[in-house]
């Protein structure tokens, strides 16, 4: 690392921006709120490597408490649009498009889930335990966390869907 320096960033990124490392150009993807707030990845394309940060995980459930799962899912797939040679996530080992796909299919299981409890009755207690053993998580079972994220991230699905439905 001899001869390396942090450089601090001297504006804010709101919207996707090209930068200039040295001479090697970089873009700068701000997809705006999606998993979390400030979301923010940085895709060289020269190299086809995206560093995704927690947008993306591989085998890990992922923490949906301060995500926006419609956009969150919008920036999957618009993100698989270049597709990258190789994309290193936020938690877990590097990898191609598949992981996109991967936690794409964990976030829409998620929410059909969800919306299918609710909208048939089922409290948010059955709703959290009902998940825990359906059939439509076993591909999943086996990612980091899943015993507890995945318990909290239905909870807190359960109950975002539950607040819409007392709006006007």
């Amino acid at each position: 690392m001899a001869g390396t320096r942090v450089v601090a960033l001297d504006r804010p990124i709101a919207a996707d921006t090209r930068i200039e490392l040295g001479t090697h150009p970089v873009e700068l993807i701000a997809p705006g709120w999606s998993s979390a707030p400030g979301d923010l990845m940085v895709f060289d394309r020269r190299a086809g490597v995206l560093f995704s940060g927690a947008v993306v995980t591989e085998r890990r459930i992922p923490e949906v408490r301060d995500a926006r799962l419609d956009a969150w899912r919008e920036t999957l797939a618009r993100i698989a649009t270049p597709s990258p040679r190789l994309i290193v996530p936020g938690y877990g080992a590097p990898g191609d498009t598949g992981l996109l796909k991967a936690l794409d299919g964990y976030l829409a299981t998620l929410e059909r889930f969800v919306e299918e409890r609710l909208n048939g009755g089922a409290s948010l207690q059955e709703t959290i335990n009902a998940a825990e053993t359906d059939a439509a998580f076993l591909a999943y079972r086996d990612w980091a966390g899943y015993p507890a994220i995945h318990r909290r991230n239905v909870h807190h699905r359960y109950l975002e869907l539950e607040a819409r439905s007392f709006r006007y």
